[in-house]
């Protein structure tokens, strides 16, 4: 089962292979103690569940997920920064990435900027099984057919 946790570990890792210098949040941003006493340059990971469908009778979901990845280098920055940040994240992203023993692709990638602010997103889909509770059942023993 991938969870969104789970997902959001992996990319920060990914994230972090990728941006040695820059801070990376998955929850709130917040100021941080760093050497100079800021935060920036920051990558912020934002998750949101855009569906999760279950077939009827059907043990696994359909589950498609909105990734949000916003860069910030300071209060003020430049566009050619933010434009090469956004070639660099698309390079680590690639065709996808590894969630534990899963293979998450990503299809499509894509950017805005707004007020300073770099956004990547990438929707990711996947199928994942749903853990079954309650009474187990006992395998079909030998079976003989006779012609």
């Amino acid at each position: 089962m991938v969870t969104l946790n789970e997902i959001k570990k992996n990319l920060a890792r990914l994230f972090s292979q990728a941006f040695p210098k820059c801070h990376i949040f998955t929850e709130d941003i917040r100021q941080v103690e760093t050497e100079n006493g800021s935060a920036f340059p920051l990558l912020h990971i934002q998750l949101e569940l855009q569906g999760s469908e279950l077939a009827m009778g059907a043990d696994t979901r359909d589950k498609t997920v909105l990734i949000d990845i916003t860069y910030m280098e300071e209060s003020k920055s430049s566009n050619q920064t933010l434009y090469d940040v956004q070639e660099r994240l698309e390079l680590a992203i690639g065709g996808g990435f590894f969630c534990g023993d899963r293979y998450l692709h990503v299809e499509s990638v894509s950017g805005s900027i707004v007020d300073d602010l770099l956004h990547v997103m990438f929707p990711v889909a996947f199928n994942d099984g749903i853990p079954q509770t309650g009474e187990t059942m006992d395998l079909f023993g030998e079976l003989e057919i006779r012609m």
